[in-house]
């Protein structure tokens, strides 16, 4: 990863500062125009089914880009003429919230993708960086205007949705589920950032000072570095070697009782070896071997 002229603690609040305002701008949507047209799936199907292009729908979706629906949108106003009809507006929503998600795309790539790229430079990051990556592929790959969203099913779990019977959902799953499944995919690229951020701040800023130090030793600087450092290494070997390695407890005592485990260091489960004998020597009690009493 190359790291650019910019201060990381400063890019670093400027990407948390977008993921937060992604989060809000993603939370708007939801509670205002998705809430909308989610409330109006079915005249979407309807509104949809009135461009001839979209009539014939037995063997699958015939509705399969964002230029498509454009077209039906088209379709629809010039079917109201003067008197415009909610299913006019409906489709008019709904590429309303795609045009916002194209938007939120581009931006999210500038405010978050790139600057995560530039800041991984620990193995650590590198997995949530990867998940970032991927999350806006996907986003910019599913708001291009020509690109086959039938093919939603391959990347991510459908939603379900209420007013569409068993027939109705794999002829129109992909167009009404695209908004959703893009949605949630913006909130987890925010997610990601604030666990990448989280694992970042955890690291420290030292990272960055680190890599700059090897990029600084590959560009020349790590022959004296190197030879300095192996110099230190045989000093501190050659001390470390006078110092006299210090006894542990159990080195103690396998010292003191010349390799053979003593009563008190044997460990309770382990039987005694030694035939038993008289516990009490003041008293005159002889224990003779238990194998003769029976």
């Amino acid at each position: 990863m190359k790291m650019t002229g910019k201060d990381p603690v400063q890019l670093l609040r400027y990407m948390q500062d977008a993921s937060s305002q992604l989060t809000n701008e993603i939370q708007q949507l939801r509670s205002g125009a998705y809430r909308k047209l989610y409330q109006q799936t079915r005249s979407f199907i309807d509104a949809l089914q009135r461009s001839p292009q979209a009539q014939t729908t037995m063997y699958g979706p015939s509705v399969r880009t964002i230029t498509e629906v454009r077209q039906c949108y088209e379709h629809s106003k010039i079917l109201d003429a003067d008197r415009p009809t909610h299913f006019t507006s409906v489709l008019e929503l709904f590429l309303d919230l795609v045009d916002h998600l194209q938007m939120l795309a581009g931006r999210a790539t500038d405010w978050i993708g790139e600057p995560v790229m530039e800041l991984t430079v620990h193995p650590k990051q590198e997995e949530l960086c990867s998940k970032i990556s991927d999350e806006l592929r996907f986003w910019i790959q599913f708001t291009d205007e020509e690109n086959d969203f039938t093919e939603l099913h391959k990347h991510k779990t459908l939603e379900e949705f209420r007013g569409l019977n068993s027939g109705e959902v794999p002829v129109w799953g992909a167009v009404v589920n695209l908004v959703p499944v893009l949605l949630k995919s913006a909130e987890i690229i925010a997610d990601q950032q604030t666990k990448w951020s989280s694992i970042t701040g955890r690291l420290g800023m030292g990272i960055y000072s680190q890599q700059c130090k090897d990029s600084a030793e590959q560009n020349g600087d790590g022959g004296s570095r190197g030879s300095s450092g192996r110099s230190s290494a045989g000093s501190s070997g050659k001390s470390s070697n006078k110092k006299k390695p210090k006894k542990t407890y159990a080195d103690q005592v396998d010292q003191r009782n010349k390799g053979k485990m003593s009563l008190h260091e044997r460990p309770p489960w382990k039987p005694s070896s030694t035939i038993p004998h008289n516990l009490f020597p003041k008293l005159h009690i002889h224990l003779s071997d238990p194998s003769k009493n029976f």
